[in-house]
């Protein structure tokens, strides 16, 4: 349960960065308006393999193996499958962008002693799992520096 308003919004926030994201990476909670879904799928095809350049090799690989078991993106050949991973790569730059954030508001060795604790080092991420731990654990030291400061 949250202490105070400024950290119930830090974790709903958090939450719903990681909205499409369940910790068994099969349910997913997406909102497709139809983009890329025409009857081939190129398009989202070409949505993942965009993703790469985003998230970095090693996630944009991870997420493949671990969620639809393949090395490429053509090789998934159902649409609700390539919309999964799409979700699943989307949630993966927006916690991302959030660990960024996160790692600019705290000190180097702040950073550094909560990477080292969760053995989570940023270029060596490559599942949702870990990313969402090092995201949360930035999020709580950032609000617990403004609760001291």
């Amino acid at each position: 349960m949250p202490r105070s308003a400024n950290s119930a919004i830090t974790a709903r926030r958090v939450r719903s960065g990681f909205s499409a994201i369940r910790a068994n990476s099969h349910s997913i909670n997406c909102d497709f308006t139809g983009q890329g879904a025409n009857g081939s799928g190129r398009n989202l095809v070409a949505e993942i393999e965009a993703m790469e350049g985003k998230i970095g090799k090693r996630m944009y690989r991870g997420l493949l193996k671990r969620v639809a078991r393949v090395w490429a993106p053509q090789q998934i050949r159902e649409i609700a499958l390539q919309q999964q991973v799409l979700a699943q790569m989307q949630g993966a730059e927006r916690g991302l962008a959030r660990l960024q954030v996160s790692q600019a508001r705290r000190a180097p060795e702040i950073v550094q002693r909560i990477i080292v604790s969760l053995n989570a080092r940023p270029a060596k991420l490559d599942d949702l799992q870990t990313l969402h731990s090092l995201v949360v654990a930035l999020g709580k030291e950032v609000e617990a520096g403004q609760t001291r400061g």
